[in-house]
């Protein structure tokens, strides 16, 4: 066969006797003898074997017995004799193509990788966006602005409840600066005849008796402030 007859070729064949007697060898296979790994006909062994030139060969050995023409012919005088193949071809061709195919994996697999994290990190963004929306509204709220409130129809189901105990929360704070206001500008009232009488130089037992009913005055609307406080939240 011309594939086993080229010196150094891709394709080899070595036959012995069971006892390890050499048989045939093919000239591709040189000086070199194969591994005696042997299975049936029926179910090969199947192997890989290097030679020392360099070369890879993918091997299937099995064990079987020759049949002679003089069997063919009804002379079963002789008994039969059991044969070793080893037959190999050379690996280069197929770890080129693996190689080709993992390579093509890996980069296939990279670019995968690559527009998965894209997207992860655009749908991610996107997710965030109404929350990083939120949390500058809130940042931008100040004494002057606690009349804002958050609008709940532009925002996600996961923010709703957040937006809104975070207007609950600005209404409360609104009505309490609103009582703070008040009681402040009350309060200011009732001190100041106290403030102009003291500045006219009267007496200094008038003088106490008016702090005196000034203070009464504060504290009685102090109390009357807590109690609408207390209704009031």
């Amino acid at each position: 066969m011309p594939q086993f007859e080229r010196p150094n070729g891709s394709e080899v064949f070595h036959l012995r006797t069971t006892d390890g007697r050499e048989i045939e060898r093919s000239e591709s296979l040189g000086t070199a003898s194969l591994p005696l790994h042997v299975g049936s006909p029926e179910a090969p062994v199947i192997f890989d074997a290097g030679l020392p030139d360099g070369r890879a060969f993918r091997c299937a050995g099995l064990i079987f017995t020759p049949r002679d023409e003089e069997d063919d012919e009804g002379n079963h005088g002789k008994p039969n004799i059991q044969a070793l193949l080893v037959v190999g071809r050379d690996r280069a061709p197929l770890d080129h193509t693996l190689a080709a195919l993992r390579t093509g994996l890996l980069a296939v697999g990279a670019g995968t990788l690559a527009v998965l994290a894209a997207l992860v990190h655009w749908g991610v963004r996107g997710g965030l966006a109404p929350l990083a929306r939120l949390g500058e509204s809130v940042a931008a709220i100040n004494a002057a602005s606690l009349s804002t409130r958050f609008p709940a129809g532009d925002l996600p189901d996961e923010l709703l409840p957040i937006a809104t105990r975070l207007n609950e929360l600005l209404a409360r704070l609104e009505s309490a600066f609103a009582r703070e206001r008040r009681f402040t500008a009350t309060a200011a009232r009732v001190a100041h005849p106290a403030c102009r009488v003291a500045g006219l130089g009267r007496g200094e037992s008038h003088h106490a008796s008016l702090r005196e009913r000034a203070r009464g005055s504060l504290e009685r609307y102090a109390r009357h402030h807590a109690a609408d406080g207390v209704v009031g939240g």
